[in-house]
């Protein structure tokens, strides 16, 4: 165990402004990893006050800057007993982070921390079902069990115990997934002049890394996995495939569009669809269609995979395995949930 400034003294000045907690914080461990991005590393540290996401973000950037790496990620770790009301609302931010169903459902929530080793969280406007679905219970005990190394049982509630009706979620969500994709949809736009070009291989990935054009949400790191490979259980995925099955129409005011498609693999097949405002929606649907090849990147929750980004890519050449049935798909939630059915 390292003191903090043992490790980035060279950092002290451009970090004076939180010596309050650098100057006795721990490095407990330092991972490094690399991808075509560049070398990024992963540092769990040891606070002796609470820190905000935001402030452990900054101090994150500053020596990405000064090392010269792609990114500087700090996992904050506190002593058990600053776990108390006043980290509510750091609380409440970063599990709509960690679980993206929740934007939305945890305004006006109340944390009660019980004697017993338990943590209820009442909701103010209903989504119990929702939350309970997408696992966002087991997830608040993950989270305070690495930052607080607490072992607290985490229960969701909401006021008055009435289970909201299957169109009153639907409802919450579309309105709840348009404020998140509001602040998400930022990409660069596709410049069509340029063609895809189809040179460079790299082990691991399926296509051509140089042929990759972002048509929805952002840049994609890593390579895919399988599709068979996948389970509910996964927070980060990507995946590639093929389309079939691509379908797209326009709701009924004429605003948003229904984009449906099926992926696959070869190993596995998902139904994806996004419901999303017409302005953004130009470079979907000049890209994808029956036979072209995308990736996809998203947050797994028990409810399937939420798409956050979307890239066109030429493949290599394919083995003649032979593409497996769609299984059977029920939308359970729209904008831009997609949900891959259950499998055999």
């Amino acid at each position: 165990m390292n003191g903090f400034y043992d490790l980035f003294a060279e950092f002290a000045d451009e970090l004076t402004k939180y010596d309050r907690a650098l100057k006795n914080a721990k490095v407990l461990r330092l991972l490094k990893s690399s991808d075509e991005a560049g070398d990024s590393v992963t540092a769990v540290v040891f606070f002796p006050i609470l820190m905000s996401e935001r402030t452990v973000d900054t101090i994150g950037r500053i020596i990405a800057n000064g090392l010269g790496i792609s990114e500087f990620s700090i996992e904050p770790v506190f002593d058990g007993s600053l776990l108390t009301n006043k980290y509510d609302g750091e609380l409440r931010e970063i599990i709509k982070r960690r679980v993206v169903v929740a934007n939305g459902f945890l305004e006006d929530c109340v944390f009660s921390y019980e004697t017993d080793g338990e943590l209820h969280i009442r909701l103010a406007h209903g989504g119990k079902d929702v939350l309970c679905t997408a696992g966002c219970d087991k997830a608040v005990e993950r989270l305070l069990k690495e930052r607080f190394g607490t072992d607290l049982k985490v229960f969701i509630e909401q006021e008055g115990e009435a289970e909201d009706s299957a169109q009153t979620l639907i409802q919450k969500q579309q309105k709840i997934d348009e404020q998140m994709r509001e602040k998400q949809i930022n990409a660069k736009p596709v410049k069509k002049d340029e063609p895809l070009k189809a040179e460079v291989i790299e082990e691991g990935y399926p296509y051509y890394t140089d042929s990759l054009k972002v048509i929805y949400g952002n840049k994609i790191k890593g390579a895919p996995m399988k599709m068979a490979d996948i389970t509910s259980t996964d927070d980060r995925v990507t995946v590639w495939g093929r389309v079939f099955g691509f379908e797209s129409r326009l709701t009924k005011n004429g605003d948003k569009y229904i984009i449906s498609f099926n992926i696959t693999d070869n190993t596995y097949s998902y139904s994806v669809v996004i419901f999303e405002k017409k302005d953004y929606c130009d470079d979907l649907l000049e890209y994808i269609s029956n036979g072209k090849y995308v990736v996809l990147a998203g947050s797994m929750s028990a409810v399937g995979p939420t798409v956050m980004s979307i890239i066109v890519v030429i493949t290599l050449p394919l083995s003649s395995t032979p593409v497996l049935p769609l299984p059977s798909v029920t939308t359970i939630a729209v904008e831009p949930i997609t949900s891959p059915g259950a499998r055999d």
